[in-house]
């Protein structure tokens, strides 16, 4: 699996892809994730992925080899597999990874991953590092120094850049819903707060975001 960056042309002839699509049961999908919450992902994987089969991909890949077959731009049903796929491959990939980089590592972690997928799951909560080290059963010092060393980042920081993401996906999805909206369902105590934190992240306002979409 290729993990191209954005408008790059992949070309599997290249001296990149050499052995990765050797012999007739091999299937190598080149994707490009849609989407601010993706990209984030996106940055924590590696460019190429190569994994030996398992039953689940098996089915999938023939699916996908049945279905290529039709009109690409008519089937929705081969987008859908091939999202099916790379996220079965991404699974593989991160159960035999010895340790998976970043917020990937961290949901993976014993002692962070539950509270990692709480906070992900509930941005509008209004978390603290405390309340996070509380849910992880640790004191605030040993979650803060664990999770700077296994994800990369504070807690503080990883949050800030969860929600600014969801941010930039409520926005594209509907660039008139009010602020106040967006601050509640991201966990800001009101507007003003989230444009303080928008801005001081990409440089513009959300509102000048929402105008002008692709500004960040």
């Amino acid at each position: 699996m290729l993990c191209p960056a954005p408008d790059e042309v992949v070309d599997l002839s290249t001296s990149e892809s050499d052995g990765i699509g050797d012999g007739p049961d091999a299937l190598c999908i080149a994707f490009e994730s849609r989407g601010h919450v993706y990209t984030l992902l996106e940055r924590e994987l590696p460019r190429v992925i190569v994994l030996e089969s398992t039953p689940l991909l098996s089915s999938v890949s023939e699916l996908l080899r049945e279905e290529s077959g039709r009109d690409p731009r008519s089937s929705t049903l081969l987008c859908k597999l091939t999202e099916v796929a790379v996220c079965a491959a991404v699974n593989e990939w991160i159960a035999a990874a010895p340790t998976p980089p970043g917020w990937i590592g961290g949901v993976a972690h014993p002692a962070i991953g539950a509270t990692l997928e709480a906070v992900h799951g509930d941005l509008a909560g209004l978390w603290t590092v405390s309340d996070m080290a509380a849910h992880a059963h640790m004191s605030r010092s040993a979650f803060a120094r664990v999770f700077r060393e296994v994800v990369g980042a504070t807690p503080s920081a990883h949050l800030a850049r969860w929600r600014m993401a969801h941010a930039l996906e409520l926005l594209d999805a509907a660039p008139e819903m009010p602020l106040k909206e967006v601050a509640e369902r991201l966990g800001y105590s009101d507007e003003f707060a989230l444009s303080a934190a928008f801005k001081k992240r990409f440089g513009a306002s959300p509102r000048k975001y929402a105008a002008k979409p692709g500004f960040a």
